[in-house]
């Protein structure tokens, strides 16, 4: 893992649709980023760090799994390095912040959910195809008056949206990458003078 995400780490920067939720958060407009990406580049492109909430973790930093002491040296020390990192108190395993299957999901990711579900105005999911949980209740957790815009190349096989019925009153697809999509949606609020301040 680390090999991987030292050959990823900084090797990518944040897209359109990083820089669309940065512009969202400027505007007074985001009330929470979630995401199941683990490399930051919502941070990255300007999201303040209390408005994102890594599912799965990140790499900026790391802890021993038996102490749960915080890693003192440079990630890309760790991230590169060809043996195990050992903690400085008591010799135990060094792993970044990163959830590996089977592990507990951050409290934090709870807590949000459960503080942001009254209050979001607008749900705009991006760029997934909903498989993965918990994030993918999340759509279906929140009241039913709250709109909901889903942006994706594919809608997702299950009937967690209305789509297309004739019973869908919140329900929204635009069927494009993620990049696009976002460029085109800055450009309709900037356009309309719409974007006001809110729970997005």
């Amino acid at each position: 893992l680390c090999h991987e995400a030292k050959l990823g780490r900084g090797a990518h920067e944040p897209t359109a649709a990083h820089r669309f939720i940065a512009w969202l958060a400027g505007k007074g407009a985001l009330l929470r980023c979630y995401t199941q990406n683990i490399d930051s580049l919502e941070i990255d492109a300007g999201v303040p760090e209390e408005l994102v909430v890594q599912a799965h973790g990140h790499l900026r930093s790391a802890r021993c799994i038996d102490c749960g002491c915080p890693y003192g040296g440079e990630m890309n020390d760790l991230l590169s390095s060809e043996k195990p990192v050992h903690c400085a108190a008591c010799y135990g395993l060094v792993k970044p912040d990163v959830v590996f299957f089977g592990e507990n999901l951050p409290e934090r990711f709870f807590d949000c959910v459960q503080e942001d579900l009254s209050q979001a105005t607008l749900l705009v999911v991006m760029g997934t195809s909903l498989q993965v949980g918990p994030c993918n209740q999340i759509p279906i957790l929140l009241p039913r008056t709250t709109p909901r815009l889903l942006v994706n190349l594919t809608a997702p096989p299950h009937g967690m949206f209305r789509f297309g019925r004739a019973d869908n009153y919140r329900d929204i697809f635009i069927e494009k990458d993620t990049d696009s999509a976002s460029d085109e949606l800055r450009k309709i609020l900037e356009e309309s003078g719409g974007l006001t301040p809110s729970r997005l």
